[in-house]
């Protein structure tokens, strides 16, 4: 079954008692355009999976190292078993009974997030955190619960998985643990280890990772779409989930300068009626692009001067791409429609 994220979903319900809070029903209103940071926008949001599996989070004073964001898990994310802190329970799992996704061979209870990202830089980044409770006892086995994120968009041949840490492998049990890649994992306990399974600081997940950085390059003023998968793999016993950073003012140090992104200064913004578009003197003239966060072509406009009018009453409510391209540069920038 697939959800259509409608962005103004507002109902939830509330773990109120653990340092990691969890909300369900109101990821469509998390995730907004802005979640990752001005560098991007996102659209189009869309879940696959049980309608449990996935929600928010808000890390009150806890041992994720991630503040807030969504989460997707191979379980419930508001049970007994859930990610929710202390860790008292060695084996912490439930069998939602989601199948599993083609994208992860042989795997179940998949939890499976999409959307389109259109990037104003040169590179899309984001942190994340992988957990579950198959550590430490499946470690090397077939139970190789595990998250991965596939992009696709211009410049992409085919569909590349993105989530490598720097030595080249994916986020799962058999490849981040407490023998391989031990830099990157976090050993929460076994579930009767004090004192994670007596204080709320310690989330249930009895391993997980270090922040990880998801990183890849990608064409500025693209936009590319991006699936993130959760899955149980050769069973559906104990629960792994992924924390999805939610960054609205993070600024990653991608290779585009940001002044790039202000060439095109914009007032009033955002507006409902006429606005003002400020840029650099052009040595030719050019063409103003208006386009939406598919990428869409929406209205050009000839320019020449450092100057111009737009008329924004044909426009539609939404934000809106401004792009300007001469022979010999391009210049970008954001304006909302109320």
């Amino acid at each position: 079954m697939k959800y259509l994220i409608l962005i103004s979903t507002l109902f939830f319900s509330i773990s109120a008692f653990a340092q990691l809070n969890t909300y369900t029903g109101n990821v469509g209103f998390v995730i907004n355009p802005g979640f990752l940071g001005p560098n991007y926008q996102l659209s189009n949001v869309q879940y696959t999976g049980h309608p449990q599996a996935i929600g928010s989070f808000i890390c009150d004073s806890c041992n994720l190292n991630l503040e807030k964001g969504v989460i997707l898990t191979t379980g419930a994310i508001e049970t007994d078993s859930g990610p929710q802190g202390p860790n008292d329970n060695p084996a912490a799992a439930i069998a939602n009974g989601y199948g599993g996704t083609s994208l992860i061979n042989d795997s179940y209870n998949a939890a499976v997030l999409e959307f389109d990202i259109y990037s104003f830089v040169d590179t899309i980044q984001f942190r994340y955190v992988f957990g579950s409770d198959e550590y430490p006892e499946y470690v090397g086995s077939q139970f190789n619960d595990q998250f991965r994120i596939f992009i696709e968009g211009p410049g992409i041949v085919g569909i590349q998985d993105l989530n490598y840490i720097p030595s080249g492998i994916y986020a799962g049990i058999n490849t981040i643990n407490a023998q391989t890649n031990s830099g990157y994992f976090v050993d929460n306990g076994e579930g009767s280890t004090a004192p994670n399974n007596q204080s709320d600081y310690y989330i249930q997940y009895d391993g997980f990772t270090i922040p990880l950085m998801a990183k890849v390059a990608v064409q500025a003023g693209q936009t590319y779409h991006l699936t993130i998968v959760v899955a149980d793999k050769a069973d559906q016993i104990f629960d792994s989930g992924v924390f999805l950073e939610q960054c609205e003012e993070c600024d990653y140090n991608a290779s585009v300068p940001n002044d790039i992104l202000n060439q095109i200064s914009c007032y009033p913004n955002p507006s409902s009626g006429n606005v003002t578009l400020k840029f650099p003197e052009l040595t030719s003239s050019g063409e103003l692009r208006v386009l939406n966060y598919l990428g869409q072509l929406v209205r050009t406009i000839e320019v020449s001067s450092g100057a111009t009018e737009l008329f924004l009453n044909e426009l539609p409510v939404g934000n809106f791409v401004l792009e300007i391209s001469t022979e010999d540069a391009i210049w970008r920038g954001k304006v909302s429609v109320e």
